[in-house]
């Protein structure tokens, strides 16, 4: 099994994207999602780190990268170079320079996490 539509529904006559655990901080990745209603925008950048976040008391990996979405994005795939699907878009989360409970002004950077794809099949295997 190396996909996630066979893992998650057990069809293996769907035809899926590969998919690949592999990714490191400089590779080039892509991301084709829908911000905002806008079909099929596609996106360039690189990873820019790897780590772990706490999200709601669990620590959970996340691919950190510069390539560009928003809202309506979540759920898009991030692509390596060689076209397999590494991650899926998650969050994104905007710093910024003065920060007064909800109020943000100067904005300085947004940073773009994904969950990779090693953290799903995980979790669709039944592993932690």
């Amino acid at each position: 099994m190396n996909s996630l539509p066979e893992a998650y529904l057990g069809i293996p006559s769907l035809t899926a994207l590969p998919v690949s655990g592999e990714v490191a901080p400089g590779a080039p990745v892509a991301v084709i999602s829908h911000p905002r209603e806008c079909l099929y925008s596609l996106t360039t950048g690189v990873v820019s780190r790897l780590c772990r976040r706490v999200v709601q008391g669990v620590t959970v990996p996340r691919i950190q990268t510069t390539t560009d979405f928003a809202r309506g994005s979540s759920g898009g795939p991030l692509f390596n170079s060689h076209g397999q699907v590494v991650g899926f878009v998650a969050t994104t989360e905007s710093v910024c320079y003065d920060e007064q409970g909800a109020r943000q002004k100067n904005l300085q950077i947004v940073i773009h996490s994904c969950v990779p794809t090693s953290a799903l099949l995980r979790l669709l295997s039944g592993a932690r």
